[in-house]
């Protein structure tokens, strides 16, 4: 997750990315305030097929939805990180 970008605007037909203020943290993946995306870049349709390694490395190459710690919102994919890390 160190090349994380995390979306800074978003409209209709156009998405301003920037560097996150500080990373995402491992309290941040339990706390559901990581700004992880609910869908990993490789998950068409699903990730069911996938491994946990594959579907982590899926969240990282999308952008973050908000700034790490900023913001409360249930994560499925914060759940598979905080698998992957035990």
């Amino acid at each position: 997750f160190k090349a994380q970008w995390v979306i800074v605007e978003q409209s209709k037909d156009r998405m301003v990315l920037g560097k996150p203020k500080r990373p995402m943290t491992v309290r941040d993946v339990l706390n559901h305030t990581s700004g992880l995306p609910n869908r990993g870049a490789l998950e068409h349709p699903t990730l069911d097929g996938m491994s946990l390694q594959d579907a982590v490395r899926s969240y990282a190459l999308v952008p973050l939805n908000s700034e790490p710690g900023t913001k409360y919102l249930y994560s499925n994919p914060g759940i598979n990180v905080a698998g992957r890390i035990i």
